[in-house]
């Protein structure tokens, strides 16, 4: 987070916003998710897997995107 300037006390608010935000985005959706796949019936569940995959999936090129550029490997395996 150099890049954006913040000062230290700056990026230790950032950082606790962002896992609150992921835990309200987390507490929100489980029980959507949960809903539209009743026990036993698994077609039904791979729609809700798909339902909590399809985000993941389409997030890794923005991720890639906004990496700092530096070499491929660097930017295409996790840090």
């Amino acid at each position: 987070m150099s890049y954006l300037h913040f000062t230290p006390a700056a990026r230790l608010i950032a950082s606790i916003g962002a896992l609150l935000a992921m835990a309200v985005a987390c507490w929100r959706l489980t029980p959507y998710l949960m809903s539209v796949a009743p026990a036993g019936d698994s077609r039904r569940g791979a729609v809700a897997v798909r339902l909590g995959l399809l985000p993941c999936i389409l997030a890794i090129p923005l991720i890639v995107a906004f990496r700092v550029p530096n070499s491929p490997i660097e930017v295409l395996l996790p840090p």
